[in-house]
């Protein structure tokens, strides 16, 4: 008898760290996260050379002497970049390249807007036929035999969910929802008729990663969403209010209903968390967003289907008509520059992080 227990408790030893580690989201030293292969900051405009910085005690934008060139600073702790086909994106591309990152490219221009009438839109452009060939001309001629070999992921467009969703009666919406997923299936086969080797990735917004009528297409290889906002005020749908005491689980259950949206074993998702402050208004302290990132970081570790990381965002920048929204990107916090150049760099060299150590 007293050799079953010794046995029972041996078991328990070598059992209850995986059990504790899987319920809190941390990772143990023997966990294997070379699932998570990517990472790189999300949005694609952060690779363009800025010459603006924020001038924290005035919360406003000021300019600096010097221009910027953001994707130098990035280079030591990124290995993914998104790039916006247009203006300066073959310089971007070479930059990529000469840096040994991999490419996420950009190619709304091509299937959400009227080459007619450019400065109307986006709009769910159906000309397939038309749109296809205009993306296989510029594809042929300038990434084929080029840039074919970092550019690996296409984004069709940046969140088709939140921009074309906007009816308040469920009827309506779910109408607006299923024009989009039937748009996004016929972008996805023009694109991979062109390019068969690509990865075609999806983000949704809050509301659109809670809500199951807004899908994933089969024909999509990545989908990924993001959570900016305090998590008690995060409005999503179909998504209860947590407790104080359990607010991470926000977050979770965001990833379990994108999830739950994939359609096969091979498509995978990626993360978006916050590395910003709002200046314009009461925002979350460096010290809560970087609680945040780090359990985005312990979440992404523990779910194989986790392959990229990208924090919005690097820099920082204005936004809205009158630019009244200030963001002050990662750059300009202290608090968060060490912990995203420490994540940034165990990810693409396959390495485990413990977060809490750092």
């Amino acid at each position: 008898m007293k050799g079953r227990w010794q046995l029972l408790g041996s078991l328990l030893f070598l059992i209850l760290p995986c059990i504790l580690g899987a319920e809190t989201g941390k990772r143990t030293e023997n966990d294997d996260v070379t699932h998570l292969r990517y990472f790189g900051y999300y949005w694609s405009n952060i690779t363009l050379p800025e010459t603006v910085t924020v001038d924290g005690a005035e919360g406003k934008l000021a300019q600096t002497k010097d221009a910027v060139n953001y994707s130098d600073e990035m280079a030591d702790h990124t290995n993914i970049v998104w790039i916006v086909a247009q203006h300066d994106y073959k310089q971007q591309l070479e930059q990529a390249r000469q840096r040994g990152q991999v490419v996420i490219l950009d190619v709304a221009r091509f299937f959400f807007y009227d080459p007619g009438k450019p400065q109307v839109g986006p709009i769910l452009y159906r000309d397939y036929a038309g749109a296809k060939q205009r993306f296989r001309d510029f594809w042929e001629s300038e990434i084929m035999g080029k840039y074919d070999d970092v550019v690996k992921v296409i984004y069709p467009m940046d969140e088709p969910y939140h921009h074309f969703v906007n009816a308040f009666f469920p009827w309506s919406r779910a109408k607006e929802q299923e024009a989009v997923y039937n748009h996004l299936i016929q972008v996805g086969h023009a694109i991979k008729s062109v390019a068969p080797t690509v990865k075609l990735a999806l983000t949704f917004d809050p509301v659109n990663a809670m809500d199951p009528r807004s899908k994933v297409p089969p024909n999509y290889d990545w989908a990924g969403y993001y959570f900016y906002d305090d998590f008690d005020n995060c409005q999503a749908v179909n998504a209860p209010n947590p407790s104080k005491q359990n607010k991470s689980n926000r977050f979770a259950k965001m990833y379990e209903a994108v999830e739950n949206k994939l359609t096969d074993d091979s498509q995978r998702i990626y993360l978006i968390p916050p590395c910003f402050q709002r200046l314009d208004k009461n925002t979350i302290a460096p010290m809560k967003t970087r609680e945040k990132l780090l359990y985005a970081y312990r979440l992404a570790a523990s779910r194989e289907k986790t392959i990229m990381i990208t924090p919005f965002l690097w820099r920082s920048f204005t936004d809205g008509k009158q630019g009244q929204k200030v963001y002050r990107g990662a750059r300009e916090i202290p608090e968060l520059q060490l912990l995203l150049k420490e994540m940034g760099q165990a990810i693409i060299h396959h390495k485990a992080l413990e977060p809490q150590d750092i």
